[in-house]
């Protein structure tokens, strides 16, 4: 529900097998780009949480500070790089500790993406593989190391981008190359078929009109 031209509210009721939910949120406009949002949650997760989101043509960031049985705070950023890349770095504190996540994600086409992190916290260094299609969204965790160490970060971290980079330049751009080539190519050959059945309806028309011609002649020098 609108409550003003900068303020917004909702809520929202879930049912478990166990308890009832119920969720009050209520966001405000702060400025150009800053949106600031309270949610106060009832039910077997109570609590309150308080974010805040910036949205620019290139960026994304927010902020969020859940207070409650289990506190937690969040903070990610996104970088649009390119028309279809994005770089994220997230980190979150909660019970358990501080987790970090770096990773990438890449647009394939109209509806689908595919994505990367490495994410570093209490379980160890973790690879995600993400993939996303029409609003369905897949993530593949690989657990690298149970603990954490500088050589095993450090190859973590430099091993995937560079396996990436090596694959976009070696493979993935020729074969675009390839399918471009093959595309123009073929989008030539289909003009020149066009050319050919313009120019032969041309000769046709022209072979009537010269016969046409020819009668009306040959009426003219019978009178």
């Amino acid at each position: 529900r609108e409550l003003s031209q900068h303020s917004t509210a909702t809520v929202e009721a879930s049912v478990a097998r166990d308890a009832l939910g119920l969720a009050l949120a209520t966001s405000r406009q702060l400025s150009e780009f800053w949106v600031g949002k309270v949610t106060w949650v009832l039910g077997g997760m109570s609590g309150v949480n308080v974010g805040a989101s910036r949205t620019s043509p290139t960026s994304r960031s927010n902020l969020e500070l859940k207070v409650g049985v289990l506190p937690e705070l969040t903070l990610d950023h996104t970088l649009a790089v390119s028309a279809k890349s994005n770089l994220r770095a997230a980190a979150k504190l909660g019970a358990s500790g501080l987790t970090a996540e770096l990773g990438a994600t890449r647009k394939m086409s109209r509806h689908s993406a595919a994505g990367f992190s490495v994410a570093v916290g209490p379980p160890g260094i973790v690879w995600k593989f993400r993939f996303s299609r029409a609003g369905q969204k897949f993530v593949v965790p690989v657990l690298i190391c149970p603990y954490l160490s500088r050589k095993t970060l450090l190859v973590s971290l430099v091993l995937p981008p560079t396996v990436f980079l090596l694959t976009k330049h070696l493979v993935l751009k020729p074969l675009s190359r390839s399918r471009k080539k093959q595309k123009a190519l073929l989008l030539r050959q289909r003009h020149a078929q066009e050319v050919a059945v313009a120019m032969q309806n041309a000769a046709a028309d022209v072979k009537l009109m010269e016969a046409a011609v020819e009668r009306k002649r040959a009426a003219e020098r019978a009178a």
